[in-house]
């Protein structure tokens, strides 16, 4: 994340004040874990051989499941809600064939946000923006509560203040820096 040193964003040859910055959740602010490590965590977890060929094997029977017919059913609405997040990784641990041990071993994987640390350089970027009077929120579709992630790190970061609100409309919108309201995103 690269922030600005005047916050100011060009819109086709005229400048303007950046009033505002919205961030989405995975690959903005947070690092997403590698399937391969996602499966040998679980595999792990469960006490099942985590050998580098055990976890192709997963990987490619993950890989196929994705585009059958079945999960593809609802894969484009994962992120439709938790339930539908959920019912559509259920669907997919079963195409692949995997037992429910370790797809619920999967599941809380995915489902933990311990297992996406936030990138090096968000607060510091965060910091810039608050400093700049640059209002900060976070829009996600994400399938778990990430409020107690960001009052844990970022606020211990000095990144703000504000306990960060709940969802809206099937997405989280989140004000984590003190005095930004939530902005009620609306699906047309």
């Amino acid at each position: 994340m690269v922030v600005a040193a005047r916050l100011r964003c060009d819109a086709g040859g005229v400048t303007l004040p950046v009033k505002a910055v919205l961030f989405d959740w995975r690959g903005t602010l947070v690092v997403t874990m590698p399937v391969s490590a996602w499966i040998e965590r679980a595999l792990l977890q469960t006490g099942r051989d985590s050998s580098l060929d055990a976890v192709a094997r997963i990987e490619d029977a993950l890989a196929a499941a994705v585009k059958h017919p079945d999960v593809q059913q609802t894969w484009d609405r994962v992120d439709e809600s938790a339930e539908v997040h959920h019912a559509t990784y259920a669907r997919l641990f079963r195409v692949a064939g995997l037992d429910d041990d370790l797809g619920d071993a999967l599941y809380a994987i995915e489902s933990n946000p311990a297992h996406n640390p936030f990138a090096d350089d968000v607060p510091e970027t965060l910091k810039t923006l608050k400093a700049a009077g640059v209002r900060v929120g976070i829009v996600s579709d994400i399938h778990f509560d990430l409020r107690p992630v960001f009052v844990g790190r970022l606020v211990s970061d000095g990144c703000g203040g504000e306990v960060p609100r709940g969802r809206v409309c099937g997405c989280t919108s989140i004000p984590i820096l003190p005095g930004t309201p939530t902005t009620r995103v609306r699906w047309r």
